[in-house]
Order: structure tokens, then sequence, then C-alpha cells
């Protein structure tokens, strides 16, 4: 991944495809922000508020992950929802964010 990254920075097209992927898709945050609100931890309905909130906080931690050469397995699934992403959206449901 480090070489990928490293490739991006000095070729435009091979750049192009992840970051479109990272900038247009998002569909690893809705079914967690359903899950919240089928919790009450955030509003019903909340999905297109939060949506680029709950996928950014993913994507930093997927990039952190990367950088430690750390393993993508369910333990840092499930912390990076859990850990990370729900109490964030919590907040923001409180107003706090």
């Amino acid at each position: 991944m480090s070489g990928l990254l490293h490739a991006m920075r000095t070729d435009p097209e091979l750049a192009g495809v992840p970051r479109s992927h990272l900038a247009e898709d998002y569909s690893a945050a809705p079914p967690i922000i359903r899950r919240a609100a089928g919790h009450g931890e955030v509003p019903a309905g909340a999905e297109e508020v939060l949506v680029r909130t709950a996928h950014e906080l993913i994507e930093a931690q997927l990039f952190r992950q990367m950088a430690l050469g750390a393993p993508f397995d369910e333990k840092f699934s499930r912390h990076v929802v859990d850990d990370r992403v729900l109490p964030v959206l919590t907040r923001c449901r409180q107003g706090e964010a």
C-alpha cells in the first residue's frame, strides 16, 4: 500500500482510480448509521447528514492501519465502528461536534 500511495503522487492516471473511489464511494457508512439509528444512538433519518463524517473517520482509520502495517480483520473493523465512528456520530446527534 505504501508503494501505491507513493506512485499515486507521481502518476495522475494511476491516482485517479483510488481517489475517485475514496471521494465518491460512501457505501460503508450508511449501514453503520442505520445500525446506530436502530439502537437509538443517532436520530432515524440521520444517514444523509452523517454519512460524510462517518466515511472520513473510516478513511482515516484505514490509512492509519496501513501506516502501521496492521491487519484489517474483524477486530479492527469493530474497533473503527464501535470506538471511533459511533462516538462521533453520537456527539453529532447531541450537537457537540
